[in-house]
């Protein structure tokens, strides 16, 4: 998704490929000179948290009755930093090979092929979620597991990203040639999918998206994802 999408680019640096090589190249330079790691965590502890005071979100779940309480912590808590100004850093994070592969010795492959739906002037939708749904369970999972024999198989809608994925896969040339047909599999059954058809699955989307981890849980989830995906 890096390639088609800069938010990924982000994730993937941070926790990808490019994040595995930083750690490797910190090592070298944790052995070579520890001092200069140290001062720079120092740094970045002092810019994240200590003296960015004006750019702190904090969120907050729970009854009327310890909301007050929460508020005279955060404000003791919150006195300790301080306010500054840094000066506006622009990262332009290089964009991955279009199509890419990585070899290594095993008997199965891990196939991830990925389209940007703004760039295809598909709309973001929930709408993507019966989709991919419909996808998994008529064609995806028989054609690709039951047939084909790789331990499984997926699409999923991400932000702006329309994926399909199949891990452990002994026959990835089946697996790309059903990922391709999808759209002529989805025009073919359109006729057959009915009102009923359709509402059977939304509710068993609702039903795995709407699984109670316990109140607070529930009300934390629910305002992080607000926060971090204000479109949704």
């Amino acid at each position: 998704m890096a390639y088609t999408s800069a938010t990924s680019r982000y994730y993937n640096y941070l926790n990808g490929l490019d994040y595995y090589n930083f750690i490797l190249s910190l090592e070298k330079e944790l052995n070579s000179n520890p001092d200069r790691i140290y001062k720079k965590l120092l740094s970045i502890r002092e810019k994240a948290f200590m003296c960015n005071k004006q750019n702190m979100d904090i969120l907050f779940a729970g009854n009327i009755a310890t909301l007050d309480k929460f508020k005279s912590a955060m404000a003791s808590f919150t006195g300790k930093f301080i306010s500054s100004s840094f000066m506006k850093e622009e990262y332009d994070l290089p964009r991955p090979a279009r199509r890419e592969a990585i070899v290594f010795n095993s008997p199965v492959q891990y196939l991830f092929v990925n389209g940007s739906l703004t760039a295809n002037d598909v709309p973001i939708s929930p709408k993507g979620k019966v989709i991919s749904t419909i996808l998994n369970n008529l064609m995806l999972t028989p054609e690709i597991r039951l047939k084909g024999g790789a331990y499984g198989g997926s699409s999923a809608f991400i932000n702006n990203n329309y994926v399909v994925y199949t891990y452990r896969d002994s026959n990835f040339v089946n697996s790309l040639n059903v990922i391709g047909a999808t759209d002529e599999f989805l025009s073919a059954i359109s006729p057959y999918m009915t009102k009923e058809t359709l509402e059977s699955y939304i509710l068993s989307i609702f039903a795995s998206l709407d699984q109670s981890e316990g109140e607070l849980d529930d009300a934390m989830n629910t305002l992080v994802d607000k926060y971090i995906n204000p479109m949704n």
